[in-house]
């Protein structure tokens, strides 16, 4: 009985969170294909209708866009709105804040609890508060795929992954495995919950 509430209340959890999403897209927000939108990002009514996000982009948890600026209202009697625009495969960290008036180049990667207050160029990794840059891209990627690559560090497919993370004793084995702290996994899991606006062959997975 616990089983079936517990599942009941993480259904309409989702079906919640979906919706909510949702109604921001009705009211003019724009939301590319293949985009993962993670449980607890918040939008700006009604101001949404001046964010953009762009295909294969993921907006991780808790990440919060803000479209206005009402700090001069008390003193000046306005505020100002600005449109977010995150190009096509961004990667926004969970607690991020994205102030109006900024662009997210393609490619580009803001760190976790990053503060974005200006314009974030294609294919760079920024980060901080106020986000800056962090390195390019290229270098990244160079850095992780030797990393992926070294004999000591383990690797899991993730369909073979996810589904065994119930079981105590593969917990302890990936913990035993990863002698530096890191390991990696290689890649979907194949949890579509997240992702709005699926290309057909999304769709069919």
């Amino acid at each position: 009985m616990l089983k079936l509430l517990m599942a009941f209340k993480n259904s309409f959890a989702l079906w919640r969170f979906r919706k909510y999403v949702q109604t921001h897209i009705h009211a003019g927000m724009h939301v590319g294909k293949n985009v993962t939108i993670t449980p607890g990002v918040r939008f700006d009514p009604p101001h949404s209708f001046l964010t953009s996000i762009g295909n294969n982009s993921i907006i991780a948890p808790d990440v919060r866009f803000l479209n206005h600026d009402a700090s001069m209202f008390g003193i000046a009697g306005y505020a100002r709105l600005g449109t977010i625009t995150i190009h096509d495969n961004c990667f926004i960290g969970a607690g991020s804040i994205l102030l109006p008036s900024i662009s997210i180049g393609p490619n580009a990667i803001v760190a976790a609890g990053s503060v974005v207050t200006k314009d974030v160029p294609p294919n760079s990794i920024y980060g901080g508060n106020p986000a800056k840059l962090i390195k390019p891209l290229d270098i990244f990627l160079a850095e992780n795929k030797e990393q992926k690559e070294a004999s000591s560090i383990p690797s899991y497919p993730c369909e073979e992954f996810y589904p065994h993370l119930h079981d105590p004793q593969f917990r302890s084995s990936v913990l035993k495995a990863m002698s530096q702290d890191v390991a990696f996994t290689i890649g979907s899991d194949g949890d579509t919950n997240y992702l709005f606006n699926p290309s057909s062959q999304q769709a069919n997975k």
